[in-house]
């Protein structure tokens, strides 16, 4: 943590910065040492906790300490350059820590931002430490191993008889060769669908990175705290052997910005919804007529019209004058429409296309997984459709037709050749396949229920048009209206007798309350299916109409169709019924139940009235019941015009312009996008944490009148880097054994979480043994070594060793302690100096204390 305040001294400004661990972690520190007086820094100095971390502070990493203020010019172009400066600055520091008994560690930062140059000073309990540095691009000769840094070392404490020093060392090794584990993602150019494309091809998006994420794996190999005498490194000879280092830690720099290509799909099909073209503007203004061909012409039919065949693509035909428009090969037309409409495909076998869900498990699949349980949870959410529905094959078919077979003239023909069939299947009374039978379902898309709608229109027509052909089979004079009455006379023509018609079964043993007749259930006309949109429009229509007298009539009428409807079913069914006996099948609890005792017998009876709601003056029910009369279902006027609300869906469909379209199949594309990264089996904790914060960001977006895509399309690109570099990783830890694997896909996933991983049995355990393995193949890559030789083996005519399994280390990291007393013959303090080397620079930090008491 860290706090900011900004100073000004010598009519120059700086910025203070205060870096500290958690108050209770301080506090808990500051109460252990205030016995010994003592800056609680100067045992964070000798602590070995603070070896080497993997993500800190640069002064945390030299210097091991955890609390310090950092003094630095406010603006970035200023710097402390001069010597003058440094030296007032650092004694008007040292002044204020002594005049407030300050033992928190203070630094100035000198010469620009970037080198990373401090000086420092802490005092209390009567020692002072001077925190200094040396940085050089490049190190002497004679200190570039631990012999001449701890010379270095002991020279610098100025004084004789110094105790034993400890030493702690870190070498890195980098790796970065990676061709005996090639990236398997194909570049984007053999990546293109062709002619040969498959139904699996389409109903998956392409998911990887198109380079490898990893950049390099950097081990660590480190020696914690041994005596000066206990190991020899010098320019001679060294016993700093990395497969004898007791402890091995990796980690792995990876692409800041890898390409992908589930990213680049839904990024390019999103743009689209930047442009407002439609579909007569990218393919041509088609004639009315010419487009009435293309509809009688967009399938060959197996048989007549009249029987309920399923068509066959195979046959599809074009206006010739329009084929040099077309971007998609009619071959290739075919195949994507066999994939949209799976039930036109020819199969040895035909798939029972209404068991279509039960191949649908990618969903269900999580519920099995702890990591991903909260996902599901948001994906129920989603303003979607159900997954492999019709809905989605479409999303995905116009996904990979604009990338790969012609970009948005081909997403326009694709949409141009489904509203054809959309047509094609209404006016032949086809099926749509893979929907969810019954009324739309507000839970899904509003395309997803435009298509739900179709299909209830055609399912209606289907059931209408057989009623007729029964009916007229029974009866070949007799001739049917759908809003007339029905009434038969008497043979002697003087009387009206109403016969019952229309009856599904008995209520069970109720009779009517005024006659003893069997109460009886009606078949009733189905409720007029909605979709959202629908829903929303009847709403705002009722909510016009205000509370005067007359917009509650019209409001009233308009709401009491179906009631009227079903009254006039009952009637027909129940000639001798009352309203009561209606109310009684239709809303039981308006009809009350009342035990008297009869005064002339003295017997328990049970009586029945309505309630007072029913009651009422001016009450909806009573009127009509009054005007209802006694028809049949199938001889009153339809609830559901199923031509009047097909023919909406199609106009629906036909007028939406491109970018409608894309906006209509985003939802399908996302939620497609999340099952199939989450499809890993084995991964970090970070996937289905990013998972779950797409599909929220997701839901909530497509809730929105206007989504905006931009962002869930960035959460899914960060969850995609993810899979890419499991896969990535996976690819280059393969190991043989069962035993092993489990260790090393265990030491994959911590790596792939965390910064650094600390490698299980260090170079002797299975990871280790990889490791090793790698790094000796890269060897080998490098220095042109044959496959069957060893690393580190002579060649037969040779006697010179090939070089080790492990290149020069890339960074070399030394900590040097010991307590001294300075003077000599005042209390011993701790004194410390930290080291790296790399290519780049040589860097020296060193925290020496001594005793101020005497100074």
């Amino acid at each position: 943590m860290e706090k900011r305040e900004q100073l000004m001294f010598a009519s120059f400004q700086f910025e203070a910065v205060h870096h500290y661990l958690k108050p209770s972690d301080t506090q808990s520190i500051l109460a252990e040492d205030d016995n010994e007086c003592l800056p609680y820094c100067l045992n964070d100095m000798m602590s070995r906790e603070n070896d080497f971390p993997p993500k800190a502070h640069c002064l945390v990493r030299w210097y091991g300490i955890r609390e310090f203020v950092v003094i630095h010019p406010a603006k970035a172009n200023d710097a402390i350059m001069t010597e003058d400066r440094t030296k007032m600055l650092l004694s008007s520091i040292t002044i204020a820590i002594n005049s407030t008994n300050c033992q928190v560690p203070v630094f100035i930062q000198l010469q620009q931002m970037r080198q990373k140059y401090f000086l420092g000073v802490c005092e209390g309990g009567g020692v002072r430490t001077s925190f200094d540095m040396i940085h050089l691009h490049r190190p002497f000769s004679h200190l570039q191993h631990t012999q001449g840094l701890l010379q270095l070392f002991k020279g610098k404490l100025g004084f004789s008889g110094i105790p034993p020093v400890t030493v702690s060392i870190r070498f890195t090794y980098v790796l970065q060769d990676w061709s005996p584990c090639s990236w398997p993602q194909p570049p984007p150019e053999l990546d293109e669908l062709g002619e040969d494309i498959t139904p699996t091809d389409i109903g998956r998006l392409p998911c990887g990175a198109l380079e490898d994420p990893v950049l390099e794996f950097h081990l660590s190999v480190t020696w914690p705290c041994f005596f000066e005498n206990t190991i020899v490194d010098n320019d001679v000879h060294s016993d700093l052997n990395p497969v004898l280092s007791p402890k091995w830690s990796m980690r792995m720099k990876i692409s800041e910005k890898p390409v992908c290509s589930m990213a680049d799909y839904l990024k390019e099909f999103s743009s689209i919804l930047q442009g407002f073209y439609s579909e007569n503007q990218l393919l041509g203004n088609i004639p009315p007529e010419e487009n009435e061909m293309d509809v009688t012409q967009a399938l060959d039919k197996l048989a007549a019209p009249t029987v309920n065949v399923l068509p066959n693509l195979s046959g599809l035909r074009r206006p010739s004058r329009f084929q040099d428009q077309w971007t998609i090969s009619e071959e290739v037309l075919i195949k994507i429409l066999q994939y949209i409409f799976p039930d036109s495909a020819p199969t040895p076998a035909e798939p029972d296309f209404d068991e279509w869900k039960d191949t649908t498990n990618s969903i269900n699949a999580l519920e099995n997984r702890a990591a991903f349980a909260r996902i599901q949870e948001h994906l129920r959410n989603f303003k979607s459709a159900p997954e492999n529905s019709l809905t989605w094959r479409l999303a995905l078919a116009m996904c990979h037709v604009h990338h790969s077979y012609g970009g948005l003239p081909a997403v326009a023909q694709l949409w141009q050749d489904f509203l054809l069939e959309m047509r094609h299947r209404w006016e032949n009374n086809y099926t749509l396949p893979c929907l969810d039978p019954g009324s739309p379902n507000m839970t899904h898309c509003l395309l997803h229920q435009k298509l739900q709608m179709l299909n209830c229109c055609i399912q209606r027509k289907k059931s209408r048009e057989w009623q007729q052909q029964e009916e007229v089979s029974e009866s070949e004079d007799e001739e049917f209206f759908e809003c007339e009455t029905a009434s038969i006379s008497s043979f002697d023509g003087t009387s009206r007798k109403k016969l019952p018609e229309g009856r599904l079964m008995q209520l069970g043993d109720l009779k009517l309350l005024h006659h003893d007749e069997p109460l009886y259930i009606p078949i009733t006309q189905e409720p007029a299916p909605l979709t959202e949109d629908q829903l929303e429009a009847q709403a705002d229509v009722l909510v016009r109409l205000g509370t005067h007298a007359e917009g509650a009539a019209l409001r009233a009428r308009m709401q009491s169709a179906s009631l009227t409807s079903d009254m006039e079913a009952f009637k027909a069914a129940n000639p001798k019924a009352s309203l009561e006996d209606f109310v009684r099948w239709y809303s039981p609890r308006d009809l009350i139940e009342e035990q008297k005792v009869d005064e002339e017998t003295g017997k328990p009876i049970t009586t029945y009235h309505l309630s007072a709601r029913m009651l009422l003056p001016g009450n909806m029910w009573l009127e009509s019941w009054e005007s209802a009369r006694p028809v049949p279902a199938r001889r009153q006027k339809r609830l559901f015009d199923d031509t009047k609300e097909a023919e909406k869906v199609l106009h629906f469909l036909a007028s939406a312009k491109t970018s409608d379209v894309v906006n209509y199949l985003m939802p399908m594309l996302v939620h497609s996008a999340i099952l199939q990264l989450a499809e890993e089996e084995e991964c970090p904790q970070s996937l289905p944490i990013k998972l779950e914060e797409t599909a929220l960001k997701a839901a909530k977006v497509m809730r929105s009148p206007e989504p905006k895509y931009e962002i869930v399309l960035r959460y899914l690109y960060q969850a995609e880097v993810i899979v890419a570099q499991i896969q990535s990783v996976r690819t280059k830890f393969l190991c043989e054994g069962e035993d092993e694997q489990q260790e090393v896909r265990q030491f994959i996933l911590e790596l792939l979480d965390s910064y650094e991983v600390d490698v299980p049995n260090a170079g002797k355990g299975a990871v280790g043994k990889r490791i090793r393995h790698l790094f000796s193949e890269a060897q080998k890559a490098s220095h042109l070594i044959p496959e069957d030789r060893p690393v580190g083996a002579p060649p037969p005519e040779s006697s010179t060793p090939s070089p080790s399994e492990f290149p020069s280390p890339s960074g070399k990291e030394f900590i040097f302690r010991t307590t001294f007393a300075r003077p000599p013959g005042t209390q011993p303090t701790p004194q410390r100096m930290y080291c790296v080397i790399t290519r780049e620079e040589f860097r020296v930090a060193a925290a020496f204390t001594e005793d101020s008491t005497f100074l």
